[in-house]
């Protein structure tokens, strides 16, 4: 026989129930990127020369099968790249060749000649020429793990870039500005490296 009794209810709350907090962990602590800390991590490849004034780069590249330039690598863990929506830098073309130059983001496991977990803009610079390269980043809303951790609720908007073939890993480890397989000697600048904040997110 079964006796059916009303729920038992408590008194009406006066104040919303917060969310669970979590500890800290590895997410929170990776850094987003910065441009003027990354310049100070600059290498140049193989087959490349670079040399500094200021925050703006000299690289020379030599005939090569590879991918000579300049990389900014990311600290051990890598770039968040949360609220960024693209990476840009200027290239000038200072030598006596026209130049094709690619700007790159690359993440975990990137490789380039597959076009997998790496995002490739590309150039063509007449001798003297300069031009901004844009890589375009998809906004994508955080992990759970991240929104709980971050201390008020945000509204995230569809990524609209996505089907424009934006970068779309949440963490970067090392940007490039190089030139593929030359055929001979070339000389270029890269200056005001930046990031672009991402204007979609509220």
């Amino acid at each position: 026989m079964w006796v059916l009794t009303p729920e038992r209810v408590g008194a009406p709350l006066s104040e919303p129930v917060s969310r669970p907090s979590l500890p800290a962990s590895p997410i929170t602590q990776r850094p987003v990127f910065d441009a003027a800390k990354a310049l100070d991590s600059a290498r140049a490849e193989p087959q490349a020369r670079i040399e500094r004034d200021g925050s703006t780069f000299r690289v020379a590249v030599t005939k090569s099968d590879g991918r000579p330039g300049i990389t900014f690598p990311a600290p051990g863990g890598g770039w968040s790249l949360s609220g960024l929506s693209a990476i840009e830098a200027k290239v000038k073309n200072t030598g006596r060749r026209t130049l094709n130059v690619h700007l790159v983001i690359d993440g975990p496991g990137a490789d380039r000649t597959h076009r997998q977990n790496c995002k490739i803009s590309s150039q063509r610079l007449s001798p003297g020429e300069e031009k901004t390269l844009t890589v375009s980043i998809v906004s994508t809303p955080p992990s759970p793990v991240e929104w709980l951790q971050g201390g008020k609720a945000k509204t995230y908007r569809y990524p609209e870039v996505a089907e424009q073939g934006g970068y779309n890993l949440p963490v970067a480890n090392a940007i490039s500005v190089y030139v593929y397989h030359p055929g001979a000697d070339y000389e270029y600048e890269v200056s005001d490296l930046r990031a672009c904040r991402d204007a979609r997110r509220l």
